[in-house]
């Protein structure tokens, strides 16, 4: 699928949470790529290392932030905001103000019941002030997927460089 959106290779890999289905592909698709996470995230995935796991074998991120981040890709600014514990202790909002996109990770479920990770600081309470938060931030948002990718493999096509957000 990434090969269909970019021959270039992955420069930066952005991890929304720490659950397998949103890092399990680290140690593949963010080879010589910056991982970058909420620091609970890394902390999580640190904690849940099994002895036989290195760090590296599994694509621990990198960087890490704490309340807000921003990533540029070309001339694209990309926002990671934590906004509290929501389905994880480390959600990672990812915004492209320039696109109208939010991409929500886990934290927003559509057509099934959400998945509440009470072991590992889910906040429920949080969680829907979250998405509070973010429909009065960004009203006009659209969901755009496909054109995002587009637009950001072609704004960075002259350039060495792709993001994935996972």
């Amino acid at each position: 699928m990434l090969a269909e959106i970019s021959s270039k290779p992955v420069r930066c890999l952005v991890n929304t949470h720490y659950h397998f289905d949103h890092v399990g592909g680290n140690a593949v698709i963010g080879r010589g790529a910056t991982i970058i996470a909420h620091e609970n995230c890394k902390k999580t995935m640190t904690a849940n290392l099994k002895p036989e796991e290195t760090p590296e074998g599994v694509g621990l991120p990198q960087e890490t932030y704490e309340n807000e981040k921003i990533v540029k890709i070309g001339e694209i600014a990309i926002g990671l905001l934590h906004l509290g514990p929501a389905h994880t202790s480390g959600d990672t909002i990812v915004v492209i103000e320039s696109e109208k996109v939010v991409v929500a990770g886990d934290t927003f479920f559509n057509g099934m019941p959400p998945y509440i990770d009470v072991k590992n600081g889910s906040d429920t309470a949080n969680w829907v002030t979250l998405i509070g938060k973010l429909a009065e931030k960004y009203p006009d948002y659209k969901e755009r997927a496909a054109k995002t990718r587009s637009r950001l493999s072609s704004s960075t096509s002259s350039r060495t460089s792709r993001t994935t957000i996972i």
